[in-house]
């Protein structure tokens, strides 16, 4: 093997080392230092495609520091080209070829790179950019590199957009179970038996004024026979 390439694989490992090391809460961040720095570049951003035309930056890096989000139509950008053909890049002049572009005047870009992120059904669902005021010289296998970090920016992406519905179920389901007029409740096995979710309908049955007041205390003091709360508890039991 060839030093040139022991150097190579050496680069491109350590690189997906770093990227992939990075907590969820800094991954973006981790991903933009990185694509600076392997690029020298002076902005990195990553956004979201919420729809077929709009990106929503998540994380955007300009001059080594933090910078505002916001979102953009993908129409006369060079966005639009990278989420329609793949991995893209504007050595120079990428304001004369794209010159309705606001951001990139903005901004003062002449350097310009860009690749998808995808989902692991292929699907663009972002975009990650790396941006020069000046000419941009791309590293040597930059196209191998932008694909290990844009993978781990997919993967987070992913992430926030699989709890994101998480969080808009589970507050679809806690609206539904509030707004319904029986009493309904959730509580823990065994002699006692903590109450882990009721509704307002169930409060109210007992003469509560909130749920959290209704849970604060056990679920075996709503009964007046023990002798029912353990026949109900023998029967959650077996249902874990």
């Amino acid at each position: 093997m060839s030093l040139v390439i022991r150097d190579r694989e050496k680069d491109i490992t350590s690189l997906a080392e770093n990227i992939a090391g990075a907590e969820a809460s800094e991954c973006l961040d981790r991903v933009l230092d990185e694509i600076c720095r392997a690029f020298n570049a002076d902005a990195a951003l990553v956004g979201a495609l919420t729809d077929s035309k709009t990106i929503q930056i998540l994380a955007m890096h300009v001059d080594g520091h933090s910078a505002p989000g916001f979102s953009y139509h993908l129409d006369s950008t060079p966005c639009a080209q990278v989420s329609s053909t793949g991995y893209c890049v504007y050595e120079e002049n990428v304001q004369e070829l794209f010159p309705h572009d606001k951001n990139l005047k903005k901004l003062q870009i002449s350097g310009f790179v860009g690749i998808p992120l995808c989902n692991q059904r292929g699907e663009c669902i972002g975009i990650l950019n790396a941006l020069s005021r000046s000419k941009l010289h791309p590293p040597k296998h930059a196209k191998e590199i932008l694909t290990i970090i844009a993978a781990r920016a997919a993967t987070e992406l992913e992430r926030r957009s699989i709890e994101h519905a998480l969080q808009e179920s589970e507050e679809r389901y806690r609206r539904l179970v509030n707004n319904i007029p029986v009493g309904i409740d959730r509580p823990t096995p065994g002699p006692e038996g903590q109450l882990v979710m009721a509704n307002q309908a169930m409060a109210s049955m007992f003469g509560f004024d909130s749920v959290d007041d209704l849970v604060q205390d056990s679920h075996a003091s709503l009964y007046i026979d023990p002798e029912e709360r353990q026949q109900y508890s023998d029967k959650l039991l077996p249902q874990g």
